[in-house]
């Protein structure tokens, strides 16, 4: 285990690690109100890491606290649960989410993440024009946050509407931010 590895122990029995008399305590601002079943989601990934002997300080708040927390520049918190929905280009995603300087309030990187070729690389590929080009920079660019791990995954979403068959011209984008409905008619 990584966690043994790094010095961590059970030192005193209570079931959570410590090292050098310190427990390792992560405080969590999850979503709640905000996605499907997020507040059940973060309380099984408190019970989860409980089960390892981390503990989990859990600050659940509703949704538009939660966010103006998250969107602060001073973010004391070692995990949040987001939700991020891409458009039509990774650009918008990438930009705001990984560059450096684009820490809260200014940006999204509320991971406080660092990568100066990581930076090299979005902002190549926002004036590249080349697509095939584009595609080598982004491909990269996932590579090094596969490496880097600056965030984990957890779960996606599928949306899903529910339509009268007389409703034409609706379509379904893969993001829960873009729904056009200028052509949707009866």
């Amino acid at each position: 285990m990584l966690l043994a590895e790094a010095g961590f122990s059970d030192e005193d029995g209570d079931g959570f690690l410590e090292k050098n008399g310190r427990e390792l305590v992560l405080r969590f601002l999850p979503a709640n109100g905000r996605y499907v079943k997020d507040r059940e989601v973060a309380e099984a990934i408190e019970a989860q890491l409980r089960e390892i002997g981390i503990r989990v300080e859990m600050d659940i708040f509703e949704w538009a606290t939660t966010f103006g927390k998250w969107r602060s520049a001073d973010l004391p918190y070692e995990m949040i649960s987001a939700g991020w929905g891409g458009l039509t280009d990774c650009d918008y995603s990438l930009w705001c989410q990984f560059l450096s300087d684009m820490t809260p309030p200014t940006g999204w990187n509320s991971y406080r993440y660092s990568n100066l070729e990581l930076d090299r690389l979005i902002k190549l590929g926002r004036i590249t024009l080349d697509q095939e080009e584009r595609k080598l920079i982004y491909a990269r660019v996932q590579s090094l946050l596969a490496a880097d791990l600056p965030f984990v995954p957890i779960f996606v979403t599928k949306e899903t509407a529910v339509i009268s068959t007389d409703v034409k011209g609706l379509v379904m984008y893969p993001s829960e931010y873009y729904l056009d409905l200028f052509a949707v008619h009866y």
